[in-house]
């Protein structure tokens, strides 16, 4: 199934893996490569500054 996917769309992109829970399967995690032009940078907040949000 992943190679037909791959034949039939070339621009994705994709990693064979071995399966957590049995290691004679091999599985296949596919995807798209986005443009860095694409993405927009949102505002951050350093875990520093807000340490009282996991203290509960």
């Amino acid at each position: 199934m992943a190679l037909d996917l791959h034949n039939d769309f070339p621009s994705l992109e994709g990693v064979a893996y071995r399966s957590r829970h049995n290691n004679g399967e091999i599985c296949y995690a596919l995807f798209d490569r986005v443009l860095s032009s694409d993405l927009i940078e949102l505002q951050s907040h350093l875990f520093e500054d807000n340490r009282m949000a996991t203290a509960r």
